[in-house]
């Protein structure tokens, strides 16, 4: 049972607007120990929620940004092993996941470590814009390649985000260089336990989750 709601502010230096306000918000079971902790952004969820079980230990994290799911979604075992992972991009859409059983063994994937895609033109329609999330959850070093015509691939330097084990790949195209109106994207990891090799190929007409 929850016994009572905390709400404090957060003061320091942030490189965030002036007229935005950070706070956390507590929660705490009848014994004292903390139940959930809340981060907000002028009364919204924004950043990393925390929730623990009873005896203090670790149940679930999950990410927000503007009061709505984004970002991994990790579920814990009493024991401390990960349990579930999900990469939500809104509160009830998870475009990767993976379960596992109480020994930390990986029984079931779902979708790929491409989470989330979305592209722009430029305004007379000569340039492509992209940008690529992955999650290297479970890897030691994902390895993203990328190809323009499904043959030749080149392998860019991914950007490391605020989200834990999210990475991002951002940059543009003349369109007189693509051959086709596809990306081919392969994702793979030879030193992990969970060693995989994904390929996805992303269309510009249908280029957003």
């Amino acid at each position: 049972m929850i016994n009572a709601i905390f709400l404090f502010s957060c003061k320091g230096k942030s490189a965030k607007p002036k007229n935005e306000k950070d706070s956390l918000a507590y929660s705490f079971y009848e014994n004292g120990n903390i139940h959930q902790i809340l981060r907000l952004r002028n009364n919204k969820l924004n950043g990393k929620s925390e929730n623990y079980y009873e005896d203090g230990k670790l149940r679930s994290l999950k990410f927000f940004s503007n009061d709505s799911a984004f970002g991994p979604f990790m579920e814990f075992y009493p024991s401390g092993l990960i349990k579930r992972y999900s990469f939500l991009v809104s509160d009830n859409h998870t475009t990767y996941q993976k379960e596992f059983d109480k020994k930390g063994i990986l029984v079931k994937e779902l979708g790929s470590p491409l989470v989330k895609y979305h592209h722009s033109f430029s305004q007379n329609k000569d340039t492509l814009y992209f940008n690529f999330i992955f999650s290297d959850f479970g890897f030691e070093d994902l390895k993203v390649s990328i190809s323009s015509d499904g043959i030749n691939y080149k392998s860019p330097t991914l950007l490391k985000l605020e989200l834990e084990r999210v990475k991002e790949l951002k940059g543009w195209k003349p369109m007189t260089t693509l051959n086709r109106t596809s990306f081919y994207i392969k994702m793979e990891e030879n030193k992990s336990l969970y060693s995989k090799k994904y390929y996805d190929t992303i269309t510009f007409e249908k280029l957003k989750k």
